[in-house]
C-alpha cells in the first residue's frame, strides 16, 4: 500500500518547489533571498559625515553642510533589525 505523505511533509514540499519554481526578473525566490541576505551595499552614517567633514576642510565650509548632516542623522540605520514574527497554530 502506497504510503501518502503526513500534512506536515505536503507543506514543506510545496514551499521547498515555490522557493525554486517560482521565479521574478529570471531568478528563484531561493535566489532573491540569498541576493537580499549578501546585500553589502551600504555605508555607515559616520562614514558620510567624516566625508562631509574632509570636503569642508578641503572646499570651505558650506552652509548646506549642516542641514544635510542633520538629515542623515535622521537617517533610518543600516543594520537589519529582527522582525517579531508571531506564528498561531
Amino acid at each position: 500500500m502506497a504510503k501518502f505523505p503526513m500534512y506536515e511533509e505536503m507543506v514543506k514540499n510545496i514551499a521547498e518547489k515555490a522557493l525554486d519554481e517560482i521565479l521574478y526578473d529570471g531568478k528563484s525566490i531561493r535566489e532573491w533571498m540569498q541576493i537580499i541576505v549578501t546585500q553589502v551595499d551600504a555605508i555607515s552614517r559616520e562614514s558620510v559625515l567624516e566625508y562631509i567633514k574632509a570636503s569642508e576642510a578641503e572646499l570651505g565650509h558650506d552652509s548646506e553642510n549642516e542641514s544635510v548632516r542633520q538629515d542623515i542623522k535622521e537617517l533610518p540605520s543600516v543594520n537589519p533589525q529582527p522582525k517579531k514574527v508571531r506564528c498561531e497554530k
